[in-house]
């Protein structure tokens, strides 16, 4: 009876210690997979935004042409028609030409304000890009696991102590 209660004195300290490692060692795994799924979400949704991003960029991008197009269609029409009255009217030579310069001024000015308006959404989609990237990286630093309290060093220097103790018991 008295051998019984020695062991249990001495053994019961190392099932806690062995317990502890296991149940640490499970919720290891655990934050493992966890960290793993919070990851290939993140990525996913960035994923997903960049597409939106990139979609956007080239609707723009359409959208820049289709106006280009428009102002050197109403440019052509406006010069035609100008030249058509002046030549009907009379005029030639110098006001001929500036009013051709006229024109053509116009229509370069136009071309530059629909080029920056072009240019400013494309710096607007590159920060919201790269907003995309600082919260993905966010996501998956903030998701990053802790170490699980398992057995630390006074865990082990208490089943030690409790060891010699027990062991100390027995040779009395």
């Amino acid at each position: 009876m008295c051998g019984f209660l020695e062991a249990a004195a001495v053994g019961g300290p190392l099932i806690e210690l062995g317990a502890g490692a296991i149940g640490a060692s499970a919720q290891r795994k655990q934050a493992r997979e966890n960290f793993q799924n919070t990851i290939n979400f993140a990525n996913e949704n960035a994923r997903q935004n960049y597409r939106q991003i990139g979609l956007r960029q080239l609707q723009e991008d359409q959208a820049t042409a289709q106006s280009l197009l428009q102002l050197e269609r109403e440019a052509q029409a406006g010069r035609a028609t100008a030249l058509a009255s002046a030549g009907s009217s009379g005029v030639s030579g110098a006001s001929i030409a500036a009013l051709d310069r006229l024109y053509t001024r116009s229509l370069f000015e136009n071309q530059q304000r629909v080029l920056q308006s072009r240019e400013n959404n494309r710096l607007q989609l590159q920060t919201q890009a790269d907003a995309i990237q600082s919260s993905t990286y966010a996501s998956i630093v903030n998701a990053t696991p802790n170490a699980p309290a398992g057995p630390n060093i006074f865990d082990l220097l208490n089943t030690g102590l409790n060891i010699g103790t027990g062991l100390y018991g027995i040779n009395d």
